[in-house]
């Protein structure tokens, strides 16, 4: 009962804190909301609690709401897609390898757990291989959880900037009609209506449809030892699903949980002796935080100038977030939701594969 209690207690926190930032406007209010008022009572108490089953069908979830969005258009526009994401691809190697030999040199970090630090893969998938490699894992987690926290803090801000000085103009696809990212951000913004209606039969049967092809893909894809699964399992599934439908209406209200969730378990993952490593190794994370910062934006303008993808695009698949979060941020703010998820799941699944290849060729080339 104590551990149904603290999981509540979690959400309702959760909540809390992610309508308030709604209401102040903030972009992407539910989740960053969140994740600042479960945090900062998490370190204060250490009560509360986000189970890892709950964590798993966030993730389906947001692999349902992403694939919810495909459309067949999307499918014919994905062909363009192939030589962005091998520049982007590119881009993360030099990326990771960069502010690894940066930190190694100014911080005295050695270079291996540098690597690990920098590499944009999932934090727990780093966290968990990093010894293998004589990393030190204690300071790869908390160097992971500072990229992908400064990410989701910094990035809604900075594109809401940009949006507003007209630097950028993505379009999302929401049913027949397209909408900037000045009407999306507008949307999400907007105040709640007092009683909000409840969804037709419909929206819930989609919603059900969704769900369960999602759940079905994502957990096949995750038992072949896949370790991002469930979320581009169920990502796929959901997009399979809808295109052969011919376009399926996903719950508005599953979002807004989705994104809650997802700040709810980051916030519950950061301890207090993540603090206290950080404290003593301040130097990398400062290092890491300018990378997360400058060189998203550097790069993502070059390969926006050199493939002509879309610029926003460009900038939101260049930036170094966690797959789940980069794809519910993506669409919280009215970007090209089907395409960035594309992106940082091929970004995943190259990182996983080749990071072993790139820390022999590094060390060997430092003759470490």
């Amino acid at each position: 009962m104590d551990l149904i209690f603290r999981l509540l207690l979690t959400l309702i926190l959760g909540a809390l804190g992610g309508y308030a930032a709604f209401k102040l406007k903030v972009p992407a209010g539910f989740m960053i909301g969140s994740l600042i008022v479960v945090m900062t009572v998490n370190l204060t108490t250490g009560y509360l609690y986000f189970p890892t089953i709950l964590r798993r069908c966030t993730q389906v979830l947001a692999g349902t709401m992403v694939g919810s969005q495909v459309t067949r258009d999307d499918i014919r526009r994905m062909r363009h897609l192939i030589i962005p994401a091998l520049c982007l691809m590119v881009y993360f190697c030099v990326f990771m390898v960069l502010g690894a030999v940066i930190m190694w040199r100014v911080s005295g970090v050695d270079l291996v757990t540098a690597m690990f630090g920098c590499a944009p893969g999932g934090m727990s998938d780093m966290g968990l291989i990093s010894a293998d490699y004589g990393a030190n894992t204690a300071l790869v987690t908390p160097m992971q959880m500072i990229r992908l926290v400064s990410v989701l803090l910094s990035y809604p801000f900075i594109f809401k900037s940009l949006g507003k000085r007209g630097l950028i103009h993505p379009e999302t696809s929401i049913g027949t009609s397209m909408v900037s990212v000045d009407a999306a951000m507008a949307a999400s913004t907007e105040k709640p209506p007092v009683s909000p209606p409840l969804p037709d039969l419909k929206t819930i049967k989609d919603s059900a449809l969704l769900i369960g092809v999602a759940t079905v893909a994502g957990v096949l894809l995750y038992s072949t030892g896949f370790t991002s699964g469930l979320i581009v399992g169920g990502m796929f599934g959901a997009a399979a699903v809808n295109i052969a439908s011919g376009g399926l209406h996903f719950e508005s209200r599953i979002r807004r949980f989705i994104q809650i969730c997802s700040g709810a378990y980051i916030g519950t993952i950061i301890s207090r002796s993540d603090l206290a490593m950080m404290s003593v190794s301040y130097i990398p994370i400062i290092i890491l935080i300018l990378n997360v910062l400058i060189l998203p934006l550097v790069f993502g303008y070059l390969i926006h100038k050199l493939t002509k993808l879309e610029l926003s695009t460009a900038l939101f698949g260049a930036t170094p977030g966690g797959l789940q979060e980069m794809s519910v941020l993506a669409s919280e703010m009215g970007l090209d939701t089907p395409r960035i998820s594309i992106i940082h799941t091929s970004r995943v699944v190259v990182s996983l594969a080749l990071f072993p290849t790139i820390i022999s060729l590094v060390t060997h080339f430092f003759d470490l």
